[in-house]
């Protein structure tokens, strides 16, 4: 879960100066986070035994996204941190590296073709009965491509075969998440898919700088 911290202050955040990893009473403070020097174009100071740096900073350095709202005068952060990861089927696999790497590239080139429509793509990846279905898989409509971002969060055995559980993002006519069982032979290729669940949300950040927000209608 993204945390999110708001501070009504101009730009900066007062800090004692045990939280630093490394602040000097001298005439130069020095600003560590995670060993590394941060350097900052107002430079900290000490005040009143408490030390001052600016929070933009220190944020960006933590790997967290920075706002300001000049109306309502509020800085806002919000963190990248990765949530942590359910286990959803508990279980330990015995996969090889090359096994694994089959999966994981056949689950991203039947996910580039679904949203691209491409037939081209999906043929690499699935079975010949799988193929007979098409009309069952292909999108029809919506706004294309509309997959933003995915990650495979699960993969269970069954027999010789394997089910792999993906969260996918998806943006069309509106921000969602959806969590889509894929399921593959022994050779990795897909046999079928099954949409398990689905949740709306506000917005989605890829990577710093890049965030999507749900349609306004």
């Amino acid at each position: 879960m993204r945390k999110k911290v708001f501070i009504t202050a101009l730009g900066t955040v007062l800090l004692g100066g045990s939280l630093l990893g490394a602040a000097y009473a001298s005439n130069k403070i020095t600003i560590k986070v995670n060993h590394s020097v941060v350097a900052t174009d107002v430079a900290p100071r000490m005040v009143d035994n408490r030390v001052l740096v600016p929070i933009s900073f220190i944020s960006r350095a933590l790997g967290a996204n920075v706002g300001w709202d000049q109306k309502t005068q509020t800085v806002t952060i919000n963190s990248n941190a990765a949530p942590q990861q359910i286990d959803v089927w508990a279980e330990e696999l015995d996969l090889s590296s090359q096994r694994w790497a089959r999966i994981r590239n056949n689950i991203s080139v039947f996910i580039a073709g679904y949203d691209e429509q491409e037939d081209k793509f999906i043929d690499l990846v699935v079975t010949e009965e799988f193929k007979k279905n098409k009309h069952n898989y292909i999108p029809i409509g919506g706004i294309l491509p509309s997959i933003l971002d995915y990650d495979i969060t699960d993969v269970k055995s069954d027999g010789d075969n394997y089910i792999a559980r993906v969260k996918v993002v998806v943006n069309d006519f509106e921000l969602r998440d959806e969590d889509w069982d894929i399921y593959l032979n022994h050779e990795a290729k897909i046999t079928a898919t099954n949409k398990v669940g689905l949740k709306l949300r506000d917005s989605h950040t890829v990577f710093p700088g890049l965030t999507f927000k749900k349609q306004q209608h």
